[in-house]
């Protein structure tokens, strides 16, 4: 689709993209329907905000129809760097600090399972990934390649990420906190 642009996100796009997450992620994604989430408007609140923190990080892309200036796909990225034996992953902390619902701690506790069952920075060798939290498009614009083109850029981006960078921005904006706090 010519007429779509996969660009970085911009917080002048913030309500749309929260937009694909309430119209398509949060009622049709799997997990989501599992914890309850698509019933469950705070639980969605708790959510947006997730996306909102790890936006702030400036490695989410969103797909906007250029004629309309609308967002039309979304890709809520993070980079994630290993937690130490006494530390709390960020997912753990978000749970733990900022979910008020059982519905978001539910998702919440399914991610950071997933992520524990195979330790992606000791297989890969790696002290810093990005992951692809949560990928969305609105009903109308699926089957159009969207998803795949926000996927395909999002690995571009992390190519292109320096490390040194991308780690010192990533420890700046998410705080760490440990078990015993």
């Amino acid at each position: 689709m010519a007429d779509i642009e996969i660009v970085r996100y911009e917080d002048r796009y913030r309500e749309q993209a929260l937009e694909v997450l309430r119209k398509s992620f949060f009622l049709h994604e799997m997990v989501c329907i599992g914890a309850e989430v698509d019933r469950t408007p705070q639980a969605q609140k708790d959510l947006e905000q997730l996306c909102l923190d790890v936006a702030n990080g400036g490695v989410s892309l969103i797909a906007r129809h250029q004629p309309t200036d609308t967002i039309v796909g979304v890709s809520f990225n993070v980079l994630q760097t290993p937690s130490g034996p006494d530390d709390c992953n960020y997912f753990e902390q978000f749970r733990d600090t900022k979910c008020t619902t059982d519905s978001s701690r539910s998702l919440m506790q399914y991610m950071i399972t997933m992520d524990a069952k195979v330790n992606l920075f000791e297989r890969f060798n790696v002290t810093c990934l990005l992951e692809i939290m949560f990928l969305a498009t609105l009903p109308d614009y699926e089957g159009r390649g969207i998803g795949t083109r926000l996927v395909e850029e999002s690995v571009r981006l992390a190519q292109k990420l320096p490390l040194q960078k991308s780690l010192s921005s990533f420890r700046h904006s998410l705080p760490r906190k440990s078990h015993s706090e």
